[in-house]
Parts: C-alpha cells; structure tokens; sequence
C-alpha cells in the first residue's frame, strides 16, 4: 500500500506543475525496522479574476512496532469565487480513503463562505464555513464544516502555520496541522509537523503524530 500512495502521490504532483503556485512535501520518521511514518502533501493553486481553483492531496502512513496505525489519503478540490476583498463563495469536494477506519471510503462535497479574517506582510488568517453531504458504505448524512487557516511569518526564513478543520454531522470529526517552516531558498524548506485527528470509527480514535518533512514550492 505504501507503494500505492507514493505512486498515486507522485502522479498527481507530475499532474500539477503546470498550476501557478504548486507545494511538495515528502517526509516522514523512521524509529527503527518496525515503527516508521511516512507522509507528504501536495498543494496546487491558480488564479484568474475573481476564481481561484485549489487542489490537495495528502496521504500518511504509520507503523508502531510494526502494527498498522494510520494508511489513508484525502483528494480535495475546491473553488472559490471572491465577492469582494475579504469575502468569497465556494464549493468543494473530497475523497477519503482510510484503511484503518470503520468507513474506508467517503467522499463529501459542500458549498459555503469564506472570510480572510487578515490579510497583513506577515499574517494571513482566514474561515470558512460550510454545509454539505457526507457518503459512506453507511449512507449519505449531512454535514457542517469549520476551517481556520493561519500562516504567520515569524522571521524572513521562518514561518508558522495551522490547519484546523472540524466537521459534524451524526459525529465528530477533527484534523489539526501545525507545521514551523523554514525556508532553505526560495523554492526549498524543511517543516517539523505535528498532526492530530480525532476519528470515532478509525483504529486509533485520538492520533498524534510528529514528523518531519522536505518542502518544494513552485
């Protein structure tokens, strides 16, 4: 399966040079023969007028003393049309896979509104919220969804960053990144990251985790 994500991952990463601002990153830990993580993201955006299209890929997987923690990959598009400076509309959609969770398949799609809360040299924070539908082998539910974004600069190399989502709809579902970011050149960065997900139906209902990464930006 390992070998499924990385293959999948670098195909869409070859897919999206082309957009205007495109992020890799690979990385991951390795404790011993039997615990490793290994993680990556891929971050594509692209503006024309008042649309911006943004497309996401992140996978994880972990192993601790060779037990399967974590083995899953989100696909996310999303558009947005800006209605004025600060405030835009938008619809979305992604695809879940999760091989540790109750529900290995879902895909959600939603439309909502988002705020750039501020938008400074150094920070820019931004909310959304948004109502959609939710699909598994269980049926289709309605959701509510809540993300916060912040990307602080801290020094001219130095950035910090937090993706916070929330969805609730028959439960509660949370994905948290915090990322502290140093920039080696302009196109090239390493990241320490810490990642929670609170996931009633996956293996491990809390997970935390801490990795490292290598990041090119485009």
């Amino acid at each position: 399966m390992k070998k499924l994500l990385l293959s999948v991952f670098l195909t869409l990463a070859g897919a999206s040079v082309a957009h205007a601002d495109t992020s890799v990153n690979l990385g991951g830990t390795f404790l011993n023969g039997t615990s490793s993580t290994v993680n990556g993201s891929l971050e594509s955006s692209r503006e024309a007028g008042r649309f911006q299209d943004i497309f996401e890929v992140d996978f994880l997987n972990q192993k601790e003393s060779g037990v399967q923690k974590e083995n899953r990959i989100f696909v996310t598009g999303k558009a947005n049309y800006a209605l004025t400076q600060r405030n835009y509309a938008f619809v979305m959609g992604r695809y879940e896979y999760d091989e540790m969770s109750q529900f290995s398949n879902r895909a959600l799609t939603g439309v909502g509104w988002g705020y750039k809360l501020l938008r400074t040299s150094t920070t820019k924070l931004s909310n959304e919220v948004s109502v959609g539908s939710l699909t598994n082998s269980d049926g289709t539910s309605a959701v509510i969804r809540n993300s916060i974004w912040l990307d602080q600069k801290l020094t001219t190399s130095t950035r910090f960053v937090n993706k916070f989502l929330v969805e609730s709809g028959k439960d509660i579902f949370i994905l948290n990144k915090t990322s502290l970011v140093y920039d080696l050149t302009p196109t090239l960065n390493l990241s320490l990251n810490h990642i929670f997900k609170h996931d009633k139906y996956a293996a491990v209902e809390n997970n935390n985790l801490t990795t490292f990464a290598v990041g090119i930006n485009s």
